[in-house]
């Protein structure tokens, strides 16, 4: 929690206005990869939350809940591209996937903090 608060204000500042800052830096030439940043950078704040929650699965030994849930996340992502490439703009299979990808690591942040915490409780018992 503490990591993903502490790059909220960067990440919320890239999400609203990461468009007008790419064209204001770079130009209007570079409206559409200002659109992309906008919402690639929701996942790339949840894969730094992600790096802790993966070695914790790590050190509490669920390597294969682990690798289950990255293969899931994997085969999610492969049918995402590989079913909308064709069908939609640019700018739309971009933010998909970025979302697409934000909430499969929320999911993984949630259950490596689940799996962690259950750990925690028998240990205390």
């Amino acid at each position: 929690a503490i990591i993903l608060a502490s790059f909220l204000l960067p990440t919320t500042l890239i999400f609203a206005y990461g468009e007008e800052a790419f064209i204001g830096i770079f130009g209007q030439q570079w409206s559409q990869a200002g659109q992309f940043a906008e919402y690639l950078v929701l996942w790339t704040w949840m894969l730094v939350a992600n790096v802790p929650s993966v070695v914790g699965l790590r050190i509490k030994r669920r390597q294969e809940l682990s690798l289950k849930i990255n293969a899931a996340i994997f085969v999610l992502r492969t049918c995402y591209l590989l079913g909308f490439s064709g069908i939609l703009s640019p700018v739309a299979l971009i933010t998909g996937f970025a979302i697409l990808n934000t909430l499969a690591n929320g999911a993984l942040i949630e259950t490596a903090i689940r799996n962690i915490r259950t750990d925690e409780i028998n240990i205390k018992r």
